[in-house]
């Protein structure tokens, strides 16, 4: 019975976090223009509750740009619910990807769930 009860729920729960997900990365879309963005956490390892929130890396191609899209996400009202956008450029992205901390969790257990079409 639990694993026929667990069958039934994942998947409704699977469905929240694919649409809370995709939520915010229409917020991104609308705002800036990341080179990528890549989901991680508990939207991903399936720990997702009502108390997690969506993490995602937002890389740019310049830090100046990261900032300025920072600021635009948090500031602008409408945003999605719980969200932590991690606005970074890509060279900092790969120099600290590597070396532990947020970013090597996200390079090596997170999604892929954007690139540009100017991306590998």
């Amino acid at each position: 019975m639990r694993n026929l009860l667990r069958s039934q729920i994942m998947p409704m729960e699977q469905e929240r976090v694919y649409e809370l997900v995709s939520r915010h990365v229409a917020h991104v879309l609308g705002l800036c223009r990341p080179e990528e963005i890549i989901v991680f956490g508990s939207a991903i390892s399936g720990k997702f509750d009502a108390f997690s929130d969506v993490d995602l890396v937002l890389i740019f191609g310049d830090l100046g740009t990261a900032k300025a899209a920072s600021h635009a996400l948090y500031a602008t009202p409408g945003k999605p619910s719980s969200a932590d956008y991690l606005c970074v450029d890509r060279q900092e992205f790969e120099q600290k990807s590597d070396s532990g901390g947020v970013f090597f969790v996200a390079k090596h257990d997170g999604r892929v769930v954007y690139r540009s079409s100017g991306q590998h």
